[in-house]
């Protein structure tokens, strides 16, 4: 296992921000996501809040399965399929982000990871289809109890 692995285990304030290019909406989530070993796999769950400008907030929750290994983690949904594949740099404080690849017919997701202020990170996915065109940035800062 990539020794860097272990230091994303514990809890994370968790910020989103969603542009959405089709609709045009501005959307926001705030909450909490926590990373927890499970023999082989850790579990990753976030909650909170999510807003779609001046809506009612609506409660927000997801789950994946983090393998950690030699080069960082694969990711799989909570349903156990395959999501993708998240590498951690030798120095990730001055190396280039990693960044990694989903396809699901008829929409493309592509993300790239930012640890360089690790332990906060991020990450932003883009999102493109027939019906689809977004960009999510997520900005994750370690709760400290």
């Amino acid at each position: 296992m990539n020794p860097i692995c272990r230091d994303f285990l514990g809890s994370w304030n968790l910020e989103r921000h969603i542009d959405d290019f089709l609709l045009g909406h501005t959307g926001f989530f705030t909450g909490q996501a926590t990373i927890i070993a499970c023999d082989t796999n850790w579990k990753y769950s976030e909650t909170g809040q999510f807003t779609i400008e001046d809506q009612v907030p609506l409660k927000s929750e997801r789950q994946y399965f983090w393998f950690p290994n030699a080069y960082g983690f694969d990711i799989y949904f909570d349903d156990h399929e395959f999501f993708h594949r998240f590498k951690i740099p030798r120095n990730p404080k001055i190396n280039d982000s990693p960044t990694a690849h989903h396809w699901c017919d008829p929409d493309d997701y592509h993300v790239r990871y930012d640890l360089r202020s690790f332990p906060d990170w991020s990450s932003i996915w883009q999102v493109k289809g027939p019906n689809k065109s977004y960009r999510l940035r997520s900005t994750y800062r370690r709760r400290y109890f």
